[in-house]
């Protein structure tokens, strides 16, 4: 992601959205999205469960192409995504999307 926000157009094509964009984003889910450490392992940052995400929204990769680019296993990849995906309509649902209805 570093590499990514020194070419902001590469990370505007790679994730369909501007680093701005993502920010503002990330800025409402952070806190629902942060893991306590514990003593056998540091938890996946907030950062990087958005990044995962946003990617797998943008592609439709399956988890398992998704666990070979971020270097996690594929079990991993399918909680986080379900997870923040559940976030990211919590959150953003009442601000930026209506209801669905029938």
């Amino acid at each position: 992601m570093q590499e990514l926000n020194i070419y902001p157009e590469r990370f505007q094509s790679f994730y369909q959205m501007s680093s701005q964009c993502f920010y503002k984003i990330l800025a409402l889910v952070r806190v629902d999205l942060k893991k306590k450490s514990t003593n056998w392992r540091e938890p996946v940052s907030p950062e990087e469960r958005l990044l995962i995400t946003l990617r797998y929204f943008a592609t439709g990769c399956s988890f398992k192409a998704r666990s070979f680019y971020f270097l996690k296993g594929h079990s991993t990849i399918h909680e986080i995504v379900h997870h923040t995906a559940q976030v990211i309509w919590k959150k953003l649902q009442p601000v930026y999307m209506p209801k669905p209805t029938q």
